[in-house]
């Protein structure tokens, strides 16, 4: 058998066999000089070959895709999509907290553009539109107007009473004063139910059942001009320069704050539930005097196993009263029951320190007993 020694590369026979494997025309390929070992035989020889070899490897190349393109389509379709599919899902889901979080955005100051309305009703009242409704409110009252009109009300309580509270359930409200928490109550219970309101002061009384007709709810609301006590009978209710500084005369107001006192009428939970003793939600407004209508409860709240105390916290009104932070939490620990600060936006309780406690202004407390559904619905799901 005759061998022959190859010293170069012959780059016609190579393309030739792989064109034959392809099954192209072997015709497309032309006369190519074979390299020496040397490698080239001159620089423009080299380029014409280097030119022609381009060329030729491009024509393989696209026969090589065109052969192979369609069987090989919905494989790689597949395989794209199932590289991408994460990818894919995380930007859809940015998108669609991008577009809720507009909403949102978009709805909360449609709803601040929407409250900043405030009709002139005589020389004495002015009705607003607030977060739970159509309000009427004393002409006079600068600071609770201002907080309306700027839609700095107390959110987080409105937003926790929506998820304590449902079509059924008994709520009394204890400071009821113009009726923000008892209309927020009558929304959350889409006027089915039972509200029980107590406002001892005879002119906020009237703005409080003006304001309850306005909004429809008279059918499941009743206003009584009493204060809740510890005690039955008649106490002195002092009247300060606003319809938030009325408070009992067992409680020392603060000086030149108040006028003339009125004698009003006092009650006890106790007593005035004694013929029907269910209720869901307890909220007490007492400007000081919470321990006294905690004192005149504690059968109610004994009977009661689910049911939850908002309590209106001050640190000022307890030093004027004499009592300390501690002391005044204790009371309500007495019965078995734990607190948590209501988030002033959210409504989400919180653990707080009685020292952290002593340095705010004012705050709502959430009072129920360790365990109970309450503090299941109180959380945000």
């Amino acid at each position: 058998m005759h061998n022959k020694l190859r010293v170069g590369v012959d780059l016609e026979l190579t393309f030739k066999s792989q064109m034959r494997r392809l099954a192209l025309n072997p015709s497309q390929i032309r006369d190519i000089p074979t390299l020496d070992a040397a490698g080239g035989h001159g620089d423009a020889a080299s380029k014409r070959l280097r030119a022609r070899a381009g060329k030729l490897l491009h024509s393989v190349l696209r026969g090589v895709v065109r052969r192979f393109e369609r069987p090989l389509y919905p494989i790689v379709l597949r395989l794209r999509r199932y590289l991408t599919a994460p990818v894919q899902e995380e930007m859809q889901a940015l998108r669609a907290k991008l577009q809720h979080e507009i909403r949102t955005q978009v709805a909360e100051l449609t709803a601040r553009l929407d409250r900043r309305v405030m009709v002139d009703c005589g020389p004495e009242e002015v009705l607003v539109r607030s977060d739970v409704g159509y309000v009427l409110c004393p002409r006079r009252d600068y600071a609770l107007l201002i907080c309306l009109l700027e839609g700095e009300g107390e959110r987080g309580t409105y937003l926790l009473m929506q998820r304590l509270l449902k079509p059924g359930d008994i709520f009394i409200d204890v400071g009821a004063n113009v009726g923000l928490h008892t209309l927020a109550a009558a929304r959350a219970m889409q006027g089915l139910g039972r509200i029980v309101a107590f406002e001892p002061c005879e002119p906020t009384k009237r703005l409080l059942e003006t304001s309850v007709g306005l909004n429809g709810f008279s059918g499941i609301v009743d206003i009584h001009q009493t204060a809740v006590s510890s005690r039955t009978g008649c106490e002195q209710l002092l009247q300060g320069a606003t319809s938030d500084h009325h408070g009992l005369s067992s409680v020392p107001g603060p000086a030149g704050m108040h006028r003339a006192p009125v004698d009003v009428h006092c009650v006890t939970l106790d007593e005035f539930t004694a013929s029907n003793p269910v209720v869901t939600l307890i909220r007490i407004d007492a400007h000081g005097a919470e321990l006294d209508v905690l004192d005149g409860s504690r059968s109610l709240i004994r009977q009661n196993e689910e049911v939850a105390l908002m309590v209106k916290f001050r640190p000022a009104h307890l030093r004027r009263a004499g009592h300390t932070t501690r002391d005044w939490l204790s009371r309500f620990e007495a019965l078995g029951l734990v607190h948590r600060v209501i988030d002033h936006d959210t409504g989400v309780p919180e653990s707080w320190s009685a020292e952290k406690l002593d340095r705010v202004e004012s705050v709502h407390l959430l009072f129920a007993r360790p365990g109970v559904d309450v503090w299941r619905k109180a959380e945000i799901w």
